[in-house]
């Protein structure tokens, strides 16, 4: 596996926005550290004491050129605390050397952000964190670079990958982590690789940047050079594809008191590369075991997991295991043949359904980490040409009605995310009508013979005023749905197509179906935080309606499968909530234990 394939696997989209001012340098004195000292709100807890506490008293001094000065500074703090504290219980103490040195510490250093500091995410009620960006969940993130023109950066220490990577012109093999999802240069710039060491020669520390005492950090063209003269081994680095950036006053604003998103710890190397080590013998993981140590080394797990219940903490943790298994685990070697074996027919009036397994019936569900309006969704086709594949949502309504009458009001529901008004059309909405009188009529465009028709607004409105029609022959549709064309968009050019023939995540439904996915469909009322469980159970009831096979996954002989199917069920209904009422913080959204 090349650097390119792997990188690329990794390389995620991440929302622009404004960085933080660090007020913490390396170069700051002693004036500096006393200042923060006196910041009460910067409460110290649970600094690790070690088997050999000294209970040596000490005055203080320190060598700041020939010792850390961040143990110095840990050794304050812990002065501090021990004089505020009023409990009976000895204070806990810093870990020891024999010559004084501090060897571990830890600290909650509040809004003090500086290279070196690990940044701890918390679990928020927004559900964010579990529909994109997973990997923030739970993360621990090491800054690497702050300065106040060009914000905050940091890699993600706790997302191990299960890829190696071999350059072409050497046989050295390199472990890789995932960093974050940003690259400043080209993806498969060796510069773009952040390499963390340990190592003390003169030679490492000339081409390496110093985060703190023995902890480093250089790219990974530097690291192969040490390797190639012999000054190193390909083992000695930690090596991080991508990184995290915060513009300036992005971070700031996220770590607030309204938002309040972020721990920052201060901590010695020595525990940061041996949870390293730690992770790299246990492999891929979703790394929860280094984020509990870290709030646990702070006395900040309980204020961590504090704002959301457990069921909903399991949905979170899992939909980042998920996302571990889909980006940093290996894929399987299985191969199997294709479901669709010839060209599905997706003229105007086709219904597609989404596939809920992937192509080895395995996997988890093709959108249950993005786009997961798609996730159990039933899709009308309007039209299909050389451009492009249109069509609308089926089973989503919106919170939104149209009052023809007093007696007369047709929920709103949601076809997509384009306004129809973008492809030239100059109604607002999309109206679609199954009624046969309209039809004989000739009122509306029918959609090949599929029974359905589209119908001006105008006409439609008439035709209910008349009593030419009745509500439940209408349905109305905000935005819509385009598969863009083109002939190197994918194996078979994109559209619809693409999702059906070569990427297996949607199918052809029969249309002896559409009656009764109609049906079913009337039955869902306008959204609210009230109906959002019945209306997301009718949507997933028309979507097994639309099978000619028994979709029930109580009885599937894989239970990974049936686990994973009820996760993305979850999910749609956090999407729901989210895009659809938007009413992330108060709807809860969780996952049975097991």
């Amino acid at each position: 596996c090349n650097l390119v394939s792997v990188v690329i696997l990794l390389l995620l989209e991440v929302d622009s926005g404004a960085g933080f001012h660090s007020s913490v340098r390396q170069h700051h004195n002693r004036i500096r550290v006393s200042r923060w000292i006196q910041s009460k709100h910067r409460r110290p807890s649970n600094l690790l004491a070690s088997s050999n506490d000294s209970n040596n008293e000490d005055d203080g001094s320190f060598d700041l050129e020939e010792r850390d000065w961040r143990a110095f500074r840990a050794r304050l703090v812990q002065q501090e605390q021990d004089q505020q504290s009023t409990s009976a219980s000895p204070t806990t103490r810093l870990s020891l050397n024999d010559d004084s040195t501090v060897t571990r510490w830890a600290y909650d250093a509040g809004m003090n952000i500086e290279v070196g500091t690990v940044l701890l995410s918390i679990p928020t009620t927004d559900l964010c964190q579990a529909l994109e960006q997973q990997y923030f969940h739970r993360c621990a993130c090491l800054i690497t670079h702050c300065d106040n023109e060009n914000g905050v950066k940091g890699i993600l220490l706790n997302r191990p990958t299960a890829f190696m990577y071999k350059a072409a012109d050497d046989d050295f093999e390199w472990s890789l982590w995932f960093g974050g999802n940003m690259y400043e240069n080209h993806i498969d710039d060796d510069s773009e690789i952040t390499c963390l060491h340990s190592l003390t020669s003169l030679q490492a520390k000339n081409v390496s940047t110093v985060i703190e005492r023995g902890l480093y950090f250089t790219n990974l063209a530097r690291a192969r050079t040490l390797v190639k003269k012999k000054l190193a081994k390909p083992k000695d680095f930690w090596c991080f594809g991508g990184h995290c950036k915060w513009f300036p006053g992005q971070l700031e604003q996220e770590m607030g008191p309204e938002r309040g998103e972020w721990f920052g710890v201060s901590m010695d190397a020595a525990t940061i590369l041996e949870q390293l080590r730690q992770q790299e013998l246990a492999g891929a993981t979703a790394g929860l075991d280094m984020w509990e140590l870290f709030v646990d080394r702070i006395d900040k797990h309980e204020e961590a997991l504090s704002r959301i219940p457990r069921g909903q903490l399991r949905f979170y943790d899992r939909m980042l295991q998920a996302w571990v298994n889909s980006n940093l685990v290996l894929a399987s070697d299985e191969v199997t043949a294709n479901i669709t074996s010839s060209k599905a027919n997706l003229g105007p009036g086709t219904i597609v359904r989404a596939r809920v397994k992937g192509k080895d019936g395995t996997t988890c569900p093709p959108f249950l980490l993005s786009e997961q309006d798609f996730h159990r969704s039933l899709v009308l086709v309007l039209s299909d040409d050389e451009t492009a594949s249109i069509g609308v949502h089926l089973n989503l309504p919106l919170s939104g009605v149209i009052e023809i009458s007093d007696t007369i009001r047709l929920p709103i529901r949601y076809g997509g995310p384009t306004d129809p008004e973008e492809t030239n059309d100059e109604e607002a909405f999309v109206w679609i009508h199954r009624s046969r009188a309209l039809q004989k009529a000739g009122e509306g465009t029918p959609l090949g013979k599929s029974g359905f028709s589209t119908i001006k607004e105008d006409d439609a409105v008439e035709a209910l005023h008349s009593g030419k029609a009745s509500p439940d022959d209408f349905m109305i549709f905000s935005g819509i749905c385009i598969w863009e064309k083109d002939e190197d968009f994918g194996l078979v050019g994109g559209g619809l197509a693409e999702q059906v023939q070569e990427l297996e995540s949607m199918e052809v439904v029969s249309s002896n179906k559409a009656g009764t996915i109609w049906n079913l469909l009337n039955r869902q009322e306008v959204l609210t935080s009230d109906t959002l469980e019945s209306n997301i159970d009718i949507a997933i009831a028309s979507w097994e309606a639309a099978s000619d096979e028994d979709d029930n996954v109580a009885n599937e002989e894989n239970a990974a499968v049936a686990e994973d199917l009820l996760l993305a069920d979850a999910a749609l209904r956090a999407w729901a909530a989210v895009s659809l009422l938007d009413e992330p913080t108060t709807t809860l959204i969780e996952v049975p234990e097991g």
